[in-house]
């Protein structure tokens, strides 16, 4: 929840041993009243059931979205956004990247609530082309989707609907 009120702030997660690192944002958002997809990767689905109890369904009906690498090829535009009426029903993706550390990858830069000017954050394993299609999913706020991004060494930063965010 840090890293969602603080945009682009990079916090390492604490791994129980044999978890990847997705694995605790799964177990800490995932239930048996929400439902998740999957996009690339060789993931189990039925261990993120048995962990969760929550259940798989298509990318345009999932509360939550986790991407294995950093191009949904186009299913953010699928996702849901919410409505006027409930925003917050919009999905929140969680991609699984290269790195979130150094200078490596696509720089993209935020701008919004919870980061004071601007926040500039190197995220390798995510395509450009990826964060042009969520700041369009983004486009009519107070609809979107939320992005949560992991990567292989259990660092995590969010970058919540509410925020700005191109290409730098």
């Amino acid at each position: 929840m840090r890293t969602m009120s603080r945009p682009g702030t990079v916090q390492q997660i604490d791994l129980r041993e044999g978890d990847e690192p997705y694995m605790p944002i799964l177990f800490t958002l995932l239930d048996n009243e929400v439902t998740f997809a999957i996009i690339g990767g060789n993931i189990c689905s039925e261990k993120i059931t048995l962990a969760t109890g929550s259940r798989e369904t298509s990318v345009n009906e999932a509360d939550f979205i986790l991407v294995v690498g950093g191009d949904s090829a186009g299913a953010v535009s699928r996702a849901k956004k919410g409505d006027l009426r409930y925003p917050d029903r919009g999905a929140t993706i969680i991609y699984v990247v290269g790195s979130l550390e150094g200078s490596r990858g696509v720089k993209v830069r935020l701008k919004g609530p919870g980061i004071p000017g601007e926040q500039v954050i190197a995220i390798d394993g995510l395509s450009s082309g990826e964060v042009e299609d969520i700041r369009a999913a983004n486009g009519e706020f107070p609809l979107g989707v939320d992005c949560i991004f992991v990567d292989v060494e259990a660092r995590t930063a969010s970058v919540p609907r509410s925020s700005s965010m191109e290409v730098a």
